[in-house]
């Protein structure tokens, strides 16, 4: 559901939006409560992803023709202070998919982004997986010949 201008559709776009989160996450739900962990894990990442993409929507959604200088200002702040909330969320449901995925011995598609979205949403306490590898400061020469003897 695309948020667009004029505002009246876009006010009715937003609650379509939320109302269909609602009813997405009511289904991931009921998977969680069925008790199998790769399954769990998976709805959990797929909650965690519905608000990321709510929050998101929000704060890339057209700004209202009308507003003029700090008239603008002030409507993204409001985005950002309804869509925070939401990513709040995304990342509590990114961070039982990771304990879950720890507590079962997983890793799989589900944790890896969990992981990955973690490390976008809160940086200072999820840092990269990626491993980092340190440039060489001196190299040995790149080409090397030598005879082997087949026995």
């Amino acid at each position: 559901i695309k948020l667009e201008l004029p505002e009246k559709t876009m006010v009715e776009r937003l609650q379509q939006k939320a109302e269909a989160l609602q009813k997405t996450e009511a289904a991931y739900i009921e998977v969680i409560s069925l008790g199998e962990g790769e399954w769990g894990m998976a709805a959990l990442h797929e909650i965690g992803k519905l608000y990321q993409d709510f929050a998101n929507a929000l704060l890339t959604s057209p700004i209202p023709p009308r507003l003029k200088g700090q008239q603008i200002a002030i409507y993204e702040a409001g985005l950002q202070d309804r869509a925070y909330p939401l990513l709040d969320k995304a990342a509590e449901a990114m961070e039982q998919c990771l304990a879950k995925a720890y507590e079962l011995g997983i890793y799989n598609q589900y944790s890896a982004s969990a992981a990955s979205l973690l490390a976008e949403l809160r940086p200072k306490e999820y840092p990269p997986l990626a491993e980092r590898i340190d440039q060489a400061e001196h190299l040995s020469q790149a080409l090397y010949s030598s005879n082997f003897i087949a026995r």
